[in-house]
């Protein structure tokens, strides 16, 4: 009888850790939705003098649907998906639903002040 007992344990084990796992994936998909949207307009700026961005930004669009015009920031090492960032190219993509400060930032005899951007971690324009 013990050794039934251990084998239904082993196996009852098993099963959470099944479960334990599936979820976090799943919570770990939900999370990535929840915190990444997609947006698309056409681009209007690539940069806007004085703000410094280590990447590509101050990029603003004219949005097409929800999306909001900017300010938007792209990494330095981000690909573009497709065509060339450009003013007047439209503009596809996935963006952070939230506004952050940094890293782009207004240079002051102070120091440099972060400014608000929506990160891009992809996206894509049209070559025409």
């Amino acid at each position: 009888m013990n050794g039934n007992h251990t084998h239904h344990t082993h196996w009852e084990f098993a099963l959470v850790v099944a479960f334990a796992i599936m979820t976090s994936f799943f919570l770990r998909a939900n999370i990535a939705d929840a915190v990444i949207k997609s947006f698309g307009g056409r681009v209007v700026t690539t940069h806007t003098p004085p703000i410094v961005c280590p990447g590509v930004g101050y990029i603003t669009i004219v949005p097409v649907g929800v999306s909001a015009p900017g300010p938007y920031f792209i990494a330095p090492g981000i690909p573009v998906g497709y065509g060339k960032l450009r003013p007047g190219a439209p503009i596809l993509g996935r963006s952070t639903m939230f506004t952050t400060l940094g890293p782009c930032f207004l240079p002051t005899p102070d120091g440099p002040v972060p400014v608000p951007n929506i990160i891009i971690p992809y996206y894509g324009t049209s070559k025409f």
